[in-house]
């Protein structure tokens, strides 16, 4: 990406800028964007103007909204230097920059057409994608001569049984194996073969309604749906098989928790708000009411009053979401409300055709922006509630953290009252790593945060597999 979050600070996230170097003025309300010399002789100041410019343009097919409500123009200074000023101060600007690079194809060709190695090479990073089926992804190293160990593949296989990729794990067919099964993690911990690793940063996972069903359209009938889950048991049961909270907790909101108030990473999280426990009874008490205001509300329009169809319930294909989502539809059944599980492809795991909610996984690594392209306009959960569209405007004109927090703590409490979401848990994601590969991060954003230092031991193989 154009910025990419590096780690959590005290006041939101840190970044680093692909082309050069970022930094923002006193009063927040310029970014200064500076080419480093090697990439200005590819990517001239001007191309980072326009691409900049685009982003805020409602017609072009790159239009980020969130980007265009805080833009005030954009001025090229020298070849090698960008001056961005907003509209108002922002505390986290760059943080809107997660784009995929500028003119990443057409540097990507012409990086793959030259047989030495390119000044794009830095910009692009060291592998390039060779091929891509719905198994097998492939990346191999860009330069030709590689580094002692650095590995000159890296082979993506995906797995639909978790256990046939711990066996292959075991085997030493595979040298990484992502998005462990807790009980899995737990177990292989204890084998010296290997090293287990946490991500940085907790996924939050969550229901998403993404259709048009009548039902799921009242706010009681939503909280009925929270209250016939029994979260914490299925938590500390079937998916974790763990009563430790640093594995997964309960939440009442798609932010990250953290491990407690101090914790920078759960500035946007209102503690006080706690996630609705257990209750069948008033999960049926709910569901009674909702077809009765459904049922008055179709004779003052004088239509035929709507039946409950059954859910269905879009499901990401791997074991942890597919068990929770069996086990919550078992418990739907208990209060009369009939669901179904669709399994998504793995190509596309926001697929919504034919789904009334989505299971979905996702890590807010800066709620103070990310939020906005959750629930905001275009979001993948984009809300027309009235009260959650005015709590993220006055989080886009919040101009110091004080403020931030405040507008987010504020959110989280409209979240919890109107459910425009259903927030189910949050959960500390794993991987595993064999000894064979040196150089993966203790505590990385993300698996390939540090492949550059990646190195397989002589001996061991060339191309690692995940």
């Amino acid at each position: 990406p154009l910025v990419q979050f590096l780690k959590t600070g005290p006041e939101g996230g840190r970044y680093g800028f692909a082309l050069g170097t970022i930094r923002q003025s006193d009063d927040r309300q310029q970014l200064l964007l500076t080419l480093d010399p090697h990439i200005a002789s590819v990517l001239e100041a001007f191309g980072l103007a326009q691409e900049l410019l685009a982003r805020a343009t409602p017609s072009n097919a790159a239009y980020d909204p969130s980007w265009a409500a805080i833009l005030h123009s954009v001025a090229v200074t020298s070849g090698s230097q960008v001056r961005v000023q907003l509209k108002r101060p922002n505390v986290l600007p760059h943080a809107l920059l997660q784009w995929k690079l500028p003119l990443a194809e057409e540097l990507d060709g012409a990086s793959q057409a030259a047989a030495e190695p390119q000044p794009e090479d830095a910009l692009l990073g060291p592998y390039r994608l060779l091929t891509r089926d719905e198994w097998e992804t492939v990346f191999a190293l860009r330069q030709s001569d590689a580094l002692p160990g650095q590995p000159r593949e890296v082979i993506e296989r995906f797995y639909d049984d978790p256990q046939q990729a711990v066996n292959d794990l075991l085997r030493g067919e595979i040298d990484i194996l992502d998005q462990l099964y807790p009980a899995d993690a737990q177990r292989l911990a204890s084998d010296p073969r290997l090293r287990i690793g946490t991500y940085a940063l907790p996924t939050t996972h969550m229901l998403l309604p993404v259709s048009q069903h009548v039902y799921l359209s009242q706010a009681k009938f939503r909280r009925a749906l929270l209250y016939a889950t029994n979260r914490q048991a299925m938590l500390s049961g079937e998916l974790l098989h763990s009563d430790d909270p640093q594995d997964g907790r309960l939440v009442s909101a798609p932010f990250p928790l953290g491990a407690g108030s101090a914790d920078p990473l759960s500035y946007a999280y209102n503690t006080d708000i706690l996630p609705a426990e257990y209750n069948p009874q008033l999960a049926k008490l709910l569901l009674v009411m909702t077809q009765q205001e459904l049922r008055e509300q179709a004779k003052r329009t004088r239509e035929s009053e709507p039946q409950l169809k059954k859910l269905v319930v879009g499901c990401p294909d791997f074991e942890f979401a597919r068990v929770a989502v069996q086990a919550m539809i078992q418990q739907w059944a208990n209060v009369g409300i009939e669901a179904e599980m669709l399994v998504l492809p793995t190509t596309d795991r926001f697929a919504t055709a034919g789904c009334d909610l989505l299971y979905v996984t996702t890590t807010l690594w800066e709620p103070a922006t990310d939020i906005e392209r959750l629930l905001g306009d275009g979001g993948v959960a984009a809300s027309d509630n009235p009260f959650i569209v005015q709590s993220l405007e006055q989080l886009r004109v919040a101009r110091n953290w004080r403020e931030v927090r405040t507008a987010l703590q504020d959110l989280h409490q409209l979240i919890d009252y109107h459910l425009p979401l259903l927030p189910l848990w949050q959960i500390a994601d794993r991987f595993a790593v064999r000894g064979s590969v040196e150089g993966v991060g203790e505590q990385p954003v993300s698996l390939y945060q540090d492949i550059d230092a990646w190195r397989v031991k002589v001996g061991s193989g060339s191309s690692p597999e995940g």
